[in-house]
């Protein structure tokens, strides 16, 4: 018990080391994309391309002119990748069905609303919230993070747990070059 203790809040820091998988693609247009420069000044682009492994063109919103950059001047590029409309669209769905809900519980025993009929209302009401829910959400945009593959050598760090016997661990520093 003692070394889960230990060893899940080591495995929770490491972990955001290796979740940077994604790498911009050779060649590949991406058509809405946000760059984030080294000196802190992002740029929203049109059309963006990696032409080979330094340099990156692009047409900037509202302009036709085609933009080089040299790779070295970007920390990473953020692309569009679809909308929130089902997510929006199921949140809205869920509050229209929840407040019929409560509405039924308050009222159903109610001596006016005896015999009255909930279903169109659940209907109504959770299609309708569903369907404003998912028009809202068609403006929020979903942005995808890409990294740009560098030619230098990087090395890689890694912390390894180790038990040294029965009532002692230790870590260990692992520089790979």
């Amino acid at each position: 018990m003692k070394f889960l203790l230990f060893i899940s809040p080591l495995f929770l820091c490491t972990h955001s080391l290796f979740s940077q998988q994604e790498y911009m693609e050779k060649s590949k247009i991406y058509h809405s994309a946000r760059i984030y420069q080294n000196d802190y000044k992002i740029l929203n682009v049109n059309t963006l391309q990696l032409i080979n492994d330094s340099t990156i063109t692009y047409k900037s919103v509202g302009t036709e002119e085609l933009c080089k950059l040299s790779v070295r001047d970007l920390r990473y590029v953020s692309v569009k990748q679809g909308t929130r409309a089902l997510t929006y669209g199921l949140i809205g769905a869920g509050v229209g069905l929840f407040s019929v809900a409560l509405t039924n519980v308050e009222y159903g025993n109610n001596q006016y609303m005896q015999g009255y009929n909930w279903a169109p209302l659940y209907i109504g009401m959770t299609l309708g919230c569903g369907v404003v829910g998912a028009i809202i959400g068609s403006f929020d945009h979903k942005w995808k993070r890409l990294y740009l593959k560098h030619k230098e050598l990087v090395p890689v760090v890694m912390l390894v747990p180790c038990r040294q016997n029965k009532y002692s661990y230790s870590i260990r520093l692992l520089i790979n070059i």
